[in-house]
């Protein structure tokens, strides 16, 4: 308990939470009970932002993809979906954030 009321302490000042929230991993609840609470909560709360993590940096799916070799035209293949899929999801969600900018006070008419 000593040692984590100590990496508490150092870890307070340090910006580590700022970046856990500007990053979406954790809530600032979240990221602030990792320094002030000595819980067993806290390590079900960090196995959640280790997975989060490994999930956003495309980790897993790297480790399995070198798991087996991959033939050049696949991994030609593999990279030109992917790239397609970067653009359709950024159109996409430019799309959805330009639509729903609508000035409407009530956008569910009838419910």
């Amino acid at each position: 308990m000593a040692l984590l009321t100590l990496l508490g302490d150092w870890l307070e000042d340090s910006g580590w939470t700022n970046a856990l929230v500007q990053a979406d991993i954790a809530s600032s609840g979240t990221a602030n009970s990792f320094i002030h609470a000595s819980h067993v909560t806290k390590t079900r709360h960090a196995q959640q932002v280790n997975c989060k993590l490994l999930t956003q940096d495309k980790f897993i799916e790297d480790v399995g993809r070198k798991r087996y070799y991959e033939k050049p035209c696949r991994r030609r293949q593999r990279q030109s979906y992917e790239m397609c899929k970067r653009i359709y999801d950024s159109e996409m969600s430019r799309w959805i954030k330009f639509s729903a900018r609508k000035n409407r006070t009530n956008p569910w008419v009838g419910y």
